[in-house]
């Protein structure tokens, strides 16, 4: 595929779509991206060609979509492609977009279902694909069901992101587990803890294949269980099999990735799913044509073994030897010596959202993610 084509990015704000900008202009397309602040990466990478600054999602979905397809009709976009939860304010009105270009995901109904942890774990049961035991919770009387059910329990709310809130307690942890507060309108899941290795996958796919695939294990991350801030790229046959089957019997086009637990057995279970961009795509190059898998319908090169990227500043912040000998292995996915302005700018943006965070009285993660998350509510009447 040689033809070049005029590519809308949302979710500037995202290493990874700084990233994906810098494989797409390097292979011969135009990239355009926008977001809800004028505050993010892309904006000071030359490999975009304008950016642009959006309604937030938080404040009306279809008022969103709109400024967006005003950005596709006035600069002739081919194809636009999601990369953060903005995608499910995209996929809830994609008869807007669909009309002017080609969108990278799937619609609302079959996103939704993906994105919410309790509905996941009914997909992959009805699928016959491993899943670990969990139950949905309504009520404080469900939470005490899950503690008499199981030793040990990981407890998270349906809509979550980066690990945040998430509780991994035993049952004796009476006093921890306080914090969970399910509702009928604000639900959590409880599933039961189990042991093994993190594994996280990223996969782009069309109509059901996979044309492109990483696998990386959580080994450097924020926190005991957060995001993970190095990458490593492993060959997980039993993920990959896992993922094809998935993305098979859902017949599924967009981007797809999964946090795992691989046991002792060697058998990967899949613990939630995020169907949008994470940060496996950085385990790409520009010369592995992952624009073909979202542009051509044509397979990416898969990445070799053991191929190492990081995001170097909050890696180095967070010190320990073992964090400094990830800095000096890969690359960092800010940095570039063809396009060094985003990585010199990344620590102010971190102030901004950092102090962005103190005003709302948030962490600085939430700050960076509120306006654009999807956690189930229709607002689509306010435009």
């Amino acid at each position: 595929m040689s033809t070049s084509q005029r590519i809308l990015l949302t979710g500037a704000r995202a290493p990874v779509t700084l990233d994906l900008a810098r494989m797409l202009q390097a292979n011969g397309h135009k990239v355009f991206v926008a977001d809800t602040t004028q505050a993010h990466v892309c904006r000071f990478s030359n490999a975009v060609k304008r950016s642009f600054v959006v309604p937030a999602p938080i404040e009306g979905t279809l008022s969103f979509v709109i400024a967006l397809k005003d950005i596709v009709c006035a600069e002739q976009i081919d194809c636009l492609i999601p990369t953060c939860e903005e995608v499910f304010a995209i996929a809830q009105h994609m008869d807007v977009l669909t009309k002017h270009c080609r969108v990278f995901c799937e619609a609302i109904d079959r996103l939704e279902p993906l994105h919410n942890k309790a509905t996941f774990i009914e997909l992959l049961q009805s699928f016959g694909l491993p899943f670990p035991q969990t139950l949905k919770l309504t009520s404080p009387a469900d939470v005490e069901a899950a503690l008499e059910r199981w030793e040990r329990v990981v407890f998270k709310p349906v809509y979550s992101r980066f690990a945040r809130d998430v509780l991994i307690c035993h049952r004796s942890d009476t006093e921890r587990v306080r914090c969970v507060l399910p509702s009928a309108s604000d639900p959590w899941v409880a599933q039961q803890y189990i042991e093994g290795e993190r594994l996280c996958t990223y996969t782009v796919a069309e109509e059901g294949r996979v044309l492109a695939h990483t696998s990386y294990p959580v080994e450097h991350c924020l926190g005991r269980i957060g995001s993970a801030l190095a990458y490593r790229n492993v060959h997980h046959r039993a993920a990959l099999a896992l993922v094809a089957e998935l993305v098979n019997k859902l017949d599924y086009t967009g981007q797809l990735s999964l946090d795992l637990i691989v046991g002792p057995d060697g058998v990967p279970v899949p613990i939630e799913c995020n169907p949008r961009a994470t940060s496996g795509l950085h385990l790409f190059r520009a010369e592995d044509r992952l624009d073909q898998a979202f542009l051509g319908g044509i397979p990416a090169k898969t990445p070799p073994e053991g191929r190492h990227a990081h995001v170097a500043l909050p890696l180095l912040l967070m010190g320990g030897k073992h964090r400094f000998k990830a800095w000096t292995q890969g690359r960092d996915v800010i940095f570039s010596s063809r396009d060094p302005l985003p990585a010199l700018i990344s620590p102010l943006l971190l102030l901004y959202f950092a102090i962005k965070g103190l005003k709302l009285g948030m962490s600085m993660t939430q700050a960076s993610t509120y306006d654009i998350e999807w956690n189930g509510h229709d607002i689509c009447a306010s435009v």
